[in-house]
């Protein structure tokens, strides 16, 4: 049997109702393998996967049934296998939204570990996450214009000497070979086994890869058709990265558990501005019910009118990455008739730790209910990062999470202090309360917190004021380095189409809006585009960098110092952590001592660590 929504899930009372049947009795699936096997085995000529080479919804589309795509899973299982793949062995994958990804990342969870990579990462940053899985085998995008994974795949080829790899179309072919009606030579999963590595961050420091077994991504398949009342009729268009847990997990082996069918809007998902422009008719042709996001893909979203496309079947959104602005929600659900219903998850939950349920009453703000069978708590820490104490409904403190789908801790367990805390629970790092009635909020992450004077600043005040304003279509607020307050606010926008704003008028406006003063940006920055990770999350660090290159420059060159001349990077070092790093040229040799005393107790009046180095 496939897995199906149970109840209709509103509150905190209907997941309590549904716990009363134990977990084991209402998830018949134990491994991956599991999901397909059960819901091939129902409905073997429904529509599973849909892919579209091309964003014109009138262009013909790849359809697989639920038997098709069993039967590709089982022959790449087999194909690893021949290569000498075992339970212990990790497949990495540098795929962009094929159906080939969902094959080798299934597969490969079948017969062995899956290491889906983010290909937008560096060549080194791909051979460390390598090398840290300790890979077998690596399947990954063939020379195709508009990627340059294959490039990559070369750069890296030399560091990883006895890595077997397979362009995607040599993978594809060698499946035809092997059998698709049995896993031979392969060993069946266990609940207990790790089916997948999924990475964290990926952007700055040593990678951290967090393990999944089967059981973790069985309760998300799971639980998602619970919240979200999924079935056989369902249609998710996923157009998130499957080198994500959201694409893969959330919206993909979700949807599959439920026997509904997922649909690829080409290989670049929403990053394709042509998915974005045609997403709407896209929706028409294939009768999509429900649809999923990061922010900046919702908003994107509000500037693409309906038309005359008829989207009677979609239902709802999801939206998740980051937290959901306010004005974002009111203004999709106010142009489209459908709510936008808050996902909030982590890599290490095997995707998911909280979800608004798609029948519940909307609640502004709020990440959500717990899950079945999951246990959410706010905790306060002792000062060795563990818990101290619980909280009680409203209080303020850390997110911890513990529950079937809790990672059992990092591929290297020197990863796990401070995250993995003992007795199942897990820290995820996020601020908040939860209320009386179960509903979660988060105000934002501990290291994302702007302090100054000691005062601790949530940057979604200052981000959820700027987008009030009717020209905001992104804000990302941050702390910008002060040698007497220690940070002070300073707020990064883009804009809408076609609208314009001046920093002033965005400061007039948020000093209308902001009721915390020390939370009042000191600086506005109208920029083209804010930076964004490969699943398109706002990237703070990189604003923090350039807002600490700037102020730093801006000391450096008041010195007025004749022929001075200053180059400033920020950016991050490992064992460092952010690190400005100070070259000066222009000064003779033998006024350096003086010169560099002086800088040192300039630089030295802010907590940012820094070094110099003459030019």
């Amino acid at each position: 049997m496939a897995i199906r929504a149970l109840s209709r899930i509103e509150s905190l009372a209907d997941i309590e109702a549904l716990e009363r049947r134990s977990y084991a009795e209402l998830n018949p699936a134990r491994t991956v393998f599991d999901v397909f096997a059960q819901s091939a085995e129902r409905a073997p000529d429904d529509v599973a996967l849909v892919y579209l080479r091309d964003a014109d919804p009138a262009q013909p589309a790849e359809r697989f049934t639920y038997a098709e795509l069993q039967r590709r899973i089982v022959q790449a299982a087999n194909l690893f296998a021949s290569l000498g793949v075992g339970a212990d062995d990790a497949v990495s994958l540098l795929l962009p939204s094929l159906p080939q990804t969902y094959f080798a990342l299934f597969g490969a969870a079948t017969v062995g570990i899956a290491n889906p990579i983010n290909f937008l990462l560096s060549p080194d940053q791909i051979a460390d996450l390598l090398h840290v899985a300790q890979t077998k085998v690596l399947v990954a995008l063939d020379p195709t214009p508009g990627f340059d994974i294959w490039q990559k795949v070369e750069a890296v080829r030399e560091r990883l000497p006895g890595l077997q790899i397979l362009s995607v179309s040599q993978f594809a072919d060698r499946l035809e070979s092997q059998p698709s009606d049995r896993l031979a030579s392969v060993v069946p999963p266990t609940p207990e086994r790790i089916a997948a590595y999924y990475h964290t961050g990926g952007t700055t420091g040593s990678p951290k890869l967090a393990r999944h077994s089967h059981a973790n991504q069985c309760y998300t398949a799971w639980v998602i058709p619970q919240m979200f009342d999924l079935g056989r009729d369902d249609v998710v268009l996923n157009g998130l990265p499957l080198f994500h847990v959201a694409g893969s997990l959330d919206f993909g082996l979700a949807a599959f558990a439920s026997g509904g069918t997922v649909v690829l809007p080409t290989p670049s998902g929403l990053r394709n501005p042509a998915v974005i422009a045609n997403h709407w008719r896209i929706l028409e042709r294939h009768g999509v019910t429900w649809i999923g996001g990061v922010p900046t893909s919702m908003a994107a979203l509000l500037e693409v009118p309906v038309g005359d496309a008829d989207i009677s079947r979609f239902k709802f959104a999801c939206s998740g990455g980051q937290a959901l602005p306010i004005e974002t929600a009111v203004e999709f659900e106010r142009r489209f008739g459908r709510p936008i219903r808050q996902v909030f998850g982590m890599t290490e939950c095997a995707g998911i730790t909280t979800i608004v349920p798609r029948h519940a009453a909307n609640r502004v703000g709020s990440a959500g209910l717990r899950l079945p069978f999951e246990e959410i708590v706010m905790v306060r820490l002792d000062g060795e990062g563990g818990i101290a104490s619980f909280c009680g409904a409203g209080e303020s403190g850390v997110l911890a999470i513990r529950g079937p789908h809790v990672s059992p801790g990092y591929r290297d367990n020197r990863h796990d202090t401070g995250t993995f805390v003992g007795d199942g629970w897990l820290l995820s790092g996020d601020l908040g309360h939860i209320d009386a009635e179960g509903w979660l909020f988060v105000t934002g992450r501990s290291k994302d917190l702007i302090i100054r004077s000691g005062h601790n600043i949530d940057p979604a005040i200052i981000e959820e004021a700027a987008t009030s304003h009717p020209a905001v279509l992104i804000a990302a607020a941050v702390g910008m380095p002060d040698e007497y307050a220690g940070e002070l606010p300073a707020l990064f926008v883009s804009l809408r189409p076609g609208h314009s704003v001046t920093s002033q008028e965005l400061l007039d406006h948020l000093a209308g809006t902001i009721a915390e003063r020390p939370a009042l940006p000191k600086a506005v920055h109208v920029v083209d585009a804010i930076p964004v990770t490969g699943v398109g999350k706002v990237f703070k660090p990189a604003l923090r960098w350039r807002v600490a290159r700037e102020v730093l420059l801006a000391r450096l060159q008041a010195l007025d110092l004749a022929g001075a001349v200053f180059e400033v990077e920020v950016g991050e070092r490992a064992g460092v952590g952010t690190l400005a790093t100070i070259g000066v040229g222009g000064i003779p040799e033998a006024e350096r001592a003086a010169l560099g005393a002086r800088l040192s107790a300039l630089l030295g009046k802010f907590s940012l660590k820094s070094e110099l180095r003459w030019l």
